[in-house]
């Protein structure tokens, strides 16, 4: 990242509202923000630490009950220069696991985002399929699988928000 490109240190209201794993905290801390300054927070070790937070939160918010049986969706969030996170999640009708990517685990679907969309999306601040639309979100595999996510994590205007 070259000094052009550092981000800007965040109003601490606004990364803890980004810290707190509330959606709508999150959403009004994404009010704050430009697409820009989130995205160059997201790479920062600080940013990272949020989405991984976001997904060891995601079996919290799980609708059970709503596959019949066990497949596997991965997650990647893009963020470069920096690394990308990456997880499995296992979901099933009686509950979601996150897990390390294994190789040697087929996925049914995957979904790579960039970091704001992923942010964006998990909080209920937009839709996957209007980030699909703008070329922020990608599908591959199971795509009516990827269609019900929002459902099964509450995201689809039913659930908490």
């Amino acid at each position: 990242m070259t000094d052009t490109e550092r981000p800007e240190a965040l109003a601490p209201a606004t990364e803890a509202g980004l810290r707190s794993g509330e959606r709508a905290a999150v959403r009004a801390a994404l009010a704050d923000l430009t697409r820009a300054q989130l995205v160059a927070w997201l790479r920062t070790p600080a940013g990272a630490e949020v989405l991984h937070d976001a997904f060891r939160r995601m079996p919290d918010f799980f609708v059970r009950n709503l596959l019949g049986e066990e497949t596997v969706a991965r997650w990647r969030v893009r963020r470069p220069p920096a690394e990308p996170i990456e997880y499995d999640l296992a979901l099933g009708p009686h509950g979601c696991e996150v897990r390390p990517v294994a190789a040697d685990r087929p996925a049914a679907v995957t979904l790579v985002f960039d970091s704001a969309a992923f942010v964006e999306m998990a909080s209920g601040a937009r839709r996957g399929v209007d980030l699909m639309l703008h070329g922020q979100l990608r599908v591959q595999g199971d795509v009516q699988l990827a269609m019900r996510m929002e459902r099964m994590f509450g995201l689809d205007g039913d659930g908490p928000r």
